[in-house]
């Protein structure tokens, strides 16, 4: 348990360089942004679960003026609304093919397979691998997906994965080390 620790922080140090490259992350929705249950009301009626402070820190992200994006084969539905909150706009919904689909997005945003990061948590995010510089898992992803990607978080889907995110992608960054320092004014 401690070498696998050390491991993935050792990970995360190797990393640093394509990290300063990011100006795009992609998040899967189901099971990275919200803890991968599917609530139904009595008419059928799909709610998900969103953790504010994975909201704050795509707020701290776009701060930082990378773009975020939302990549997911669920339906959308109230998914849609949260990433409007978010002022996310380039989310897509009902994708079966991931990988098409992030290529399109990198066309129109003209960003290039070393400024992109994805994170998922099963296999069918897996696609998107030659097509980004980091492929990320959170802490409880399928077992063949963590297999194949380049960084896994401490933490689980909707429960401050997105946070944990945002936090080792920008703590290297001055202006974020002052943000720190004096607070951050904004809405999640």
């Amino acid at each position: 348990m401690i070498f696998n620790k050390l491991f993935q922080e050792i990970n995360w140090f190797l990393a640093k360089r394509k990290l300063k490259k990011i100006r795009l992350v992609v998040f899967d929705l189901d099971g990275v942004m919200t803890d991968g249950n599917i609530y139904l009301n009595d008419n059928g009626e799909q709610t998900k679960r969103f953790n504010v402070k994975d909201g704050l820190g795509i707020k701290l992200i776009q701060r930082f003026n990378i773009e975020i994006a939302i990549i997911s084969g669920g339906k959308g539905g109230v998914a849609k609304h949260r990433a409007r909150d978010l002022g996310i706009n380039n989310f897509f919904f009902k994708v079966k093919d991931k990988k098409d689909c992030l290529n399109n997005l990198q066309k129109k945003l003209n960003l290039e397979k070393n400024q992109t990061l994805y994170i998922g948590d099963d296999l069918n995010d897996l696609p998107v691998k030659k097509n980004v510089s980091l492929l990320v898992a959170t802490k409880d992803a399928n077992y063949q997906f963590k297999k194949k990607c380049d960084l896994i978080l401490k933490s689980e889907g909707g429960r401050n994965a997105v946070r944990e995110l945002a936090e080792r992608l920008l703590k290297d960054k001055l202006s974020y080390k002052l943000l720190i320092a004096k607070g951050f004014i904004e809405t999640n």
